[in-house]
């Protein structure tokens, strides 16, 4: 399965695509670009895998796209890189969605460690999720 988002931040302009195949394997590109002469774009981006009730089951690590520099500069104002894991493939296989929250990098990662947070906590209570996919879920979650 396939998601795209893009999102419009300070100095220009920042965007992920996410590709997660059911063997665990998942691939993220990322792009920022400034269109901006005095300012510089600095994007992360992160996922957040759901089963088929839309709960959270698996949230990605924290990928920083390369600076994006602004028009003025003589580095890049147009940046892109691509990131991969894999995650466990009994996991993936209940992974039916994904949402990918994206934005400048001093903000992204306090809201991830709350996703992860709530995470870790709401599949302990779930009795209709195997004890072998919340131990997948435990294991996967950073």
């Amino acid at each position: 399965m396939e998601k795209y988002r893009e999102i419009k931040i300070d100095g220009g302009f920042a965007s992920a695509k996410v590709t997660f195949y059911r063997d665990g394997i998942y691939v993220v590109e990322g792009r920022a670009w400034s269109n901006s002469k005095l300012r510089g774009v600095k994007a992360s981006v992160f996922f957040v895998g759901l089963d088929k009730k839309h709960r959270a089951v698996f949230v990605s690590e924290k990928f920083d796209i390369p600076t994006a520099c602004s028009t003025l500069d003589a580095c890049s104002s147009d940046t892109r890189k691509s990131f991969n894991g894999t995650i466990d493939h009994r996991l993936a296989s209940h992974i039916e969605g994904i949402n990918i929250y994206l934005n400048s990098r001093g903000e992204i990662g306090g809201y991830r460690e709350s996703i992860v947070r709530t995470v870790r906590e709401a599949y302990k209570t779930c009795d209709d999720i195997s004890q072998e996919l919340k131990t997948s879920i435990k294991d996967s979650i950073l």
